[in-house]
């Protein structure tokens, strides 16, 4: 249920954010290259964001068993 719903925000907030991004680069000015080029750095960092976050969750669903594989990859990010 958890994993279903970060799912969701993770979809949800991407789309916010990219649409935020794409809205200040129009206001700017800016040209081809940067509206092609914005989305698709900021969709990498919110993929990376996401896999983060939904390793985390699944690590903490599964409890001790699970902390062996989403630990290492959040600490990383955590720290």
């Amino acid at each position: 249920m958890n994993y279903h719903l970060s799912t969701v925000v993770f979809v949800l907030g991407s789309l916010v954010v990219l649409g935020l991004i794409g809205l200040l680069v129009s206001l700017a000015g800016g040209g081809s290259a940067l509206i092609l080029i914005i989305p698709i750095v900021g969709f990498g960092i919110l993929s990376i964001g996401g896999i983060a976050l939904r390793s985390y969750i699944s690590g903490s669903i599964a409890g001790a068993r699970g902390k062996e594989y989403s630990y290492p990859l959040t600490y990383a990010f955590v720290k």
